[in-house]
């Protein structure tokens, strides 16, 4: 099971081993200029979204810091929002006609390319150069992730098959922008996860390397679309638990609710209750020390 975890996520594979020689643990001092620069950013979404009716979601690790901070979680130091899919769509369109001249948009299928699955919102003239970062440094700047919720199909047949083909297709175009981007940092890191891991990953994306990990992240973007207005699941399959661990049903998404997030009230699912717990358990308890997600960087300039 362990190798299993870190073959198919990397994420928690990393979080598993030593890379304090390799990367940086971000200050305090740091992390609260850097908690602030995001939460401006949201903010400025925040304001589109108002402007036309939409509806910026916290979820993830953000919906679990309003509920139980009323902010970021402490240690963290990061914003996801999810947005329903035709709201996305229109979302990242208005606010690039906005906010050019401050803000990199980058998704799949944007002219500025892809550095994953989901849309990245950069500012500009800002510095994060986390452990995947591109040898462009301006678009490795301070970022909002924004995740899109597509509706999910109601007959089990095609549910189970968009969900396996979308997982398929999430860790090759992982493994082809890990392999496309790769630097000996980064092939360290992977063999400290493991023999079998790194050489499983490394081959999966030299092969399918054939296409840029652009086209393989609008590949699975088309994937996961689901053209049905209404349904009863949705899921934000770009996030942690892929298509079938992220779906929730939808009256327990809509209408949002608003809760204090830092100075604002942000929206977060109607039942966020159900969600966190689904998605974290006992998600009151604060873990201990040892056990919170740790955030690395190459470097970082504010």
């Amino acid at each position: 099971m362990k190798l299993l975890r870190g073959i198919f996520n990397g994420k928690a594979a990393l979080q598993a081993v030593d890379l304090s020689d390799i990367l940086i643990s971000i200050s305090d001092d740091e992390r609260k200029k850097l908690q602030k620069i995001i939460l401006d950013i949201y903010k400025d979404i925040f304001g589109v979204c108002q402007q036309n009716g939409w509806t910026p979601y916290l979820v993830g690790g953000s919906a679990l810091g309003a509920i139980r901070h009323n902010g970021f979680i402490p240690w963290d130091d990061d914003v996801d929002v999810g947005m329903l899919r035709n709201e996305y769509d229109l979302f990242l369109a208005a606010f690039d006609e906005i906010y050019h001249d401050k803000y990199l948009i980058m998704s799949p299928g944007n002219r500025n390319g892809a550095k994953t699955r989901f849309a990245k919102i950069l500012k500009r003239g800002t510095l994060l150069k986390e452990f995947l970062s591109t040898q462009d440094d301006e678009k490795n700047g301070i970022f909002v992730d924004i995740f899109p919720i597509d509706n999910v199909p109601d007959s089990d047949i095609q549910k189970n098959i968009k969900g396996i083909l979308s997982d398929i297709l999430a860790y090759i175009s992982s493994q082809v922008y890990t392999y496309v981007n790769r630097n000996q940092d980064i092939v360290e890191a992977l063999k400290r996860t493991g023999y079998v891991n790194y050489t499983v990953r490394m081959v999966v994306g030299k092969v399918f390397s054939i296409k840029s990990p652009e086209w393989w992240f609008e590949k699975y973007d088309r994937c996961v679309q689901y053209s049905k207005k209404t349904t009863r699941f949705c899921t934000i399959a770009a996030g942690r638990k892929h298509y079938f661990g992220e779906m929730i049903e939808r009256n327990k998404m809509v209408p949002a609710k608003f809760v204090t997030f830092c100075d604002i009230e942000a929206p977060v699912f109607n039942n966020v209750n159900s969600y966190l717990s689904h998605m974290y358990g006992d998600y009151m308890k604060i873990p201990p020390q040892d056990k919170r997600e740790r955030h690395y960087v190459k470097e970082i300039r504010f």
